[in-house]
């Protein structure tokens, strides 16, 4: 057992199945990144002018999409799935906003 799973498996001892998840986010969120830029666009686009009214369409919590927005937390598949619901993303939509590559991004790893 090498240390990343020995790393996990401490963790779902210890906090449980919902830290597990957060942990397994954690890994995409370094690949990828949301444009939150195009994401606010697409609301705009279909009425939603606040976090709020995409929260009660979603069931999303709005601290939830807030961090989304803010690029301080990367969704997980079933949050994109409502985002892209309410919102009738096309899928290659989906794909840009979603899966923007984090790299680009972090100017510190090209130097």
């Amino acid at each position: 057992m090498n240390g990343s799973d020995m790393l996990r498996k401490s963790v779902e001892m210890l906090r449980g199945d919902k830290l597990r998840r957060k942990f397994e986010g954690r890994r995409y969120s370094n690949l990828y990144k949301v444009d939150a830029k195009e994401l606010r666009a697409q609301m705009a686009r279909q009425g939603y002018t606040t976090i709020g009214q995409l929260s009660g369409v979603t069931g999303i919590n709005r601290n939830t999409l807030s961090d989304i927005l803010n690029g301080e937390s990367y969704p997980s598949g079933i949050v994109m799935q409502k985002i892209v619901k309410a919102l009738e993303l096309e899928p290659e939509a989906a794909g840009r906003i979603f899966f923007a590559p984090a790299l680009a991004s972090d100017a510190s790893i090209c130097e």
